[in-house]
């Protein structure tokens, strides 16, 4: 009988993905490898299903914003 996967995130793992996607440019199969899940795309699943979004939506979403406060910022310097 095969193994069961976990659906969920294990330990510190929901916290440390989050951290590797909004603070590195690591590829998400690097992360995924970092927090212990050897299937990319399980990872993916998962992420998804704890968060409502895709890894790359994730860090997408994350960057977008900080590249709006640091233009608000710039703005408010001038």
């Amino acid at each position: 009988m095969a193994a069961r996967l976990p659906s969920t995130f294990r330990g510190s793992a929901p916290e440390q993905a989050g951290r590797l996607l909004r603070e590195t440019d690591l590829p998400v199969s690097q992360v995924a490898a970092i927090v212990g899940y050897q299937n990319p795309s399980r990872f993916a699943e998962i992420f998804r299903r704890n968060t409502g979004r895709s890894p790359a939506e994730y860090r997408r979403a994350c960057w977008s914003s900080f590249t709006e406060v640091n233009d608000m910022e710039r703005k408010d310097s001038l």
